[in-house]
């Protein structure tokens, strides 16, 4: 981070009464810079009315979805792209669909190169928040290979269309996951992807419960009780 952020972050943080992160993780950053007030980690929140239940579906065929940016840098897509290759050479009847605001031209040429079809890899570009969400309860599971995070909303809108979630442990992932909801692995590491994709597929996952508690943690009405419990000590204290 440049100097003068740092600086100025320090400057600001001093003069509040309380920091609200939206993870553990960042909280731990915002103390090593020297910001000593109180904390109350609040998530992002999510719009649960968009973010529904799944849709149940007759066929076997295991459908995965990732939602980013498609940088490989950050997102490590190829690797996405590289264990999904792999895993379908023990398991052809999967599915996996990319949607993002760039990239894609490289990742389909990866495709390529991997010899996965359209029908084994769709590349979708950038949509509408309905339209993620409607593809989100169009699938079984999602995948998030990245380098680095802060607390990745799309984990939370997963969870709130009740899909469990693969994820890397970096940033504030492991906060968000629990062994009824996904599955966590290190970044970069491309077998334990494979590995997990194959526990996910076969592992039985309650939906319902998965939802459940992702409305009870990130919906606007969750989100809101503890920003006012935050406000409403400021208050009595002030």
């Amino acid at each position: 981070m440049a100097w003068w952020r740092q600086w100025l972050f320090r400057y600001v943080g001093k003069r509040v009464s309380h920091v609200c992160p939206v993870s553990r993780d960042l909280g731990k950053a915002i103390m090593d810079l020297g910001i000593a007030a109180p904390q109350t980690v609040i998530p992002n929140v999510v719009d649960t009315s968009i973010f529904l239940a799944k849709q149940t579906r007759s066929d076997d065929i295991h459908r995965w979805i990732h939602v980013s940016t498609l940088a490989d840098d950050h997102k490590n897509v190829t690797g996405i792209l590289h264990a999904m290759a792999a895993s379908l050479q023990a398991y052809p009847s999967q599915s996996l669909t990319l949607i993002g605001n760039g990239f894609q031209d490289q990742h389909r040429a990866t495709c390529v190169e991997l010899g996965l079809s359209t029908t084994q890899v769709r590349i979708v570009s950038e949509q509408p928040i309905e339209e993620v969400a409607r593809e989100m309860r169009e699938h079984d599971g999602f995948i998030l290979f990245s380098n680095y995070e802060n607390l990745p909303c799309v984990i939370s809108e997963a969870h709130c269309c009740g899909l469990p979630v693969i994820a890397t442990d970096v940033g504030g992932v492991r906060e968000m996951i629990s062994a009824d909801d996904g599955i966590v692995i290190q970044k970069q590491d491309q077998q334990a992807l494979v590995q997990a994709m194959d526990q996910m597929r076969n592992q039985h996952w309650e939906s319902d419960a998965i939802r459940r508690v992702a409305v009870d943690r990130y919906s606007y009405d969750a989100v809101a009780r503890l920003y006012l419990s935050v406000y409403d000590n400021l208050v009595k204290t002030a």
